[in-house]
């Protein structure tokens, strides 16, 4: 018999790239020694780009975000979001289930053959890692005066590989 699993992942921001920047935008100023506010906005477009390209190299969901996960598969396996925050609803074939500590690690316990799992997932960060921050600083900082930095050597460490088959 074979069984074969099937997945389909939505992820619906909660926040902005544009909140996020601004939050970022006093780090920046200072990284590039900048004490007026003639450039905010051009700064926060170049924060924004950094953010979504960090977020597409590293794979992770870097601005808080809900996921929903269905998932059909009779096997043990972690939830594929970045950074895992949190399961804040479960179905299993329809049926609400009540009890989330199974899935409190990032893992989708066993389940019966030819069953469906529904997951509503919390995800991105509230507040960055200082590293990561600092990698969005430096590619926005190049962004903006076009100056090569190490932004990538910083956000190595959260970047996802996938293996398609």
């Amino acid at each position: 018999m074979t069984v074969r699993m099937t997945q389909q992942l939505t992820i619906t921001p909660t926040s902005t790239a544009d909140a996020m920047a601004t939050t970022l935008l006093p780090s920046l100023k200072g990284l590039l020694s900048i004490d007026f506010n003639q450039h905010d906005t051009r700064l926060t477009a170049c924060l924004t780009a950094a953010i979504n390209r960090v977020s597409s190299w590293t794979g992770a969901t870097l601005i808080p975000s809900t996921a929903v996960l269905v998932v059909s598969t009779p096997i043990a396996w972690r939830i594929p979001v970045v950074p895992f925050v949190a399961v804040t609803g479960a179905e299993l074939d329809g049926v609400t289930l009540t009890d989330l500590a199974p899935y409190a690690g990032g893992y989708i316990p066993d389940m019966p053959v030819g069953s469906e799992l529904k997951l509503t997932v919390t995800t991105g960060y509230t507040t960055l890692p200082g590293d990561l921050a600092e990698a969005i600083c430096l590619l926005a900082g190049s962004l903006f005066d076009n100056i090569p930095r190490e932004w990538k050597t910083l956000a190595r460490a959260y970047r996802t590989v996938t293996w398609a088959s």
